[in-house]
């Protein structure tokens, strides 16, 4: 008996990645990214089976911390562990089948892999390493490619890949290749009004006079500004806002075997963008990124049951093997092996809810600026951020912020 004891005592005080995040989650919600990344860092480089969510999530709390050179060192090597074939052993195949998923190495849904080389592509971006960003962008279209040929649909709900592209493309003086990717930003987020203003805009500079007129048609509720785009004096702020956090993995309420995902309650919705205190615009989501994690998880959920209930035919062989040899002891196997076979509740939990954007065009000179979240009432919730910005004419400047309440 008392080898199946200790087992079942093993593996429930065995810590869970979740419970791992507590502290580092706290500090980044009391605004001290700096401190939750530190409590990350050792766990991000040590092999193990968790060590890509320990990269993803270390390299989100550097970049919220505005150290986003050692951010892109972790998404970097995130990218790599997350491409490597993993040959696991039989043993730990079966062990997987009998007790839980969270024996086999984690590699990330394919919505976290893409985001990977999107998040590395904005940090170059910040970084104004540009060659590097576009390096990115690469690995972003071949994916996205790679994707569509497997039969995968899930990133025609990622619009933000495209959108973080196009501006790239833009920024480095690709207006053919932004042109097209401000058109696939707008096949799948339609409902993103920057983009139809983008698409306009770039229709009109580029002289594609049937895409400007059936833009314009299409667009009616978006004001047009020839004069402004034509300004080659002015210049743009861009700001990306990563708001709250995305949706949480518990055990699913029919079966402790397996996971499901439940919103994480935020107190700012959206930001409001302050230039010398006043007022120019608020941010629009691009990218309802809870949505898409609880949908991926929905279409796994036919496989996720058949490997649990082959999982079940398992123990019950194994069952029965021990009871042969120790009559009365299959039993015990039986319910310590079913104690023992939990939902794998691993995700990069620090991902936000939502990815939304402003763009402002200003003429070219220093500023004040304060971004603000904003609760459902549209009040300040008090997450803000103040910064002293530089706009340089004909080249856009950018603002990345997280606020994680």
């Amino acid at each position: 008996m008392k080898p199946y004891y200790f087992l079942v005592l093993f593996l429930i005080g065995c810590a869970t990645y979740q419970s791992k995040l507590t502290r580092p989650l706290i500090f980044l919600q009391n605004g001290h990214p700096d401190e939750a990344a530190a409590l990350l860092k050792e766990d991000a480089y040590k092999e193990s089976d968790d060590q890509l969510v320990y990269l993803l999530d270390y390299g989100l709390a550097e970049q919220a911390a505005g150290e986003y050179k050692e951010s892109n060192k972790a998404f970097l090597q995130a990218a790599d562990v997350a491409e490597l074939k993993d040959y696991h052993s039989i043993s730990r195949i079966a062990g997987s089948l009998v007790l839980n998923e969270g024996m086999v190495q984690y590699k990330g849904d394919e919505y976290e892999k893409l985001l990977i080389h999107v998040y590395a592509a904005l940090n170059f971006l910040m970084l104004k390493q540009y060659d590097e960003a576009r390096v990115e962008v690469r690995r972003i279209h071949e994916r996205v490619d790679k994707l569509k040929m497997d039969g995968e649909k899930f990133f025609e709900e990622n619009p933000f890949a495209f959108y973080i592209s196009a501006l790239i493309w833009e920024q480095t003086g690709n207006s053919d290749s932004a042109y097209i990717d401000y058109k696939n930003t707008h096949k799948y987020a339609p409902y993103f009004a920057q983009v139809r203003e983008d698409l306009l805009r770039m229709s009109f500079l580029k002289g594609r006079l049937d895409d400007y007129a059936k833009y314009k048609k299409e667009f009616s509720d978006i004001k047009v500004n020839e004069k402004d785009w034509k300004d080659k004096t002015q210049g743009e702020l861009v700001v990306i806002y990563q708001q709250g956090r995305g949706p949480r993995k518990q055990p699913h309420p029919s079966s402790h075997s397996l996971p499901k995902l439940y919103p994480t309650y935020s107190s700012g919705v959206q930001a409001k963008v302050f230039i010398n205190d006043k007022l120019k615009d608020e941010t629009s989501i691009l990218l309802d990124l809870q949505d898409l994690a609880i949908s991926t998880l929905d279409r796994q959920y036919a496989a996720l049951i058949a490997k649990r209930v082959a999982g079940v035919a398992v123990k019950a062989v194994i069952a029965s093997q021990v009871d042969r040899h120790a009559e009365g002891l299959g039993q015990l196997a039986w319910m310590a092996m079913n104690m023992a076979d939990q939902a794998d509740l691993r995700q990069w939990v620090t991902l936000p809810q939502t990815f939304q954007v402003a763009r402002i065009s200003l003429p070219p000179g220093k500023y004040k600026m304060k971004i603000a979240a904003i609760n459902v009432g549209e009040k300040e919730t008090g997450e803000m951020t103040e910064q002293e910005i530089q706009i340089f004419p004909r080249r856009k400047t950018f603002y990345n912020w997280r606020s994680f309440k």
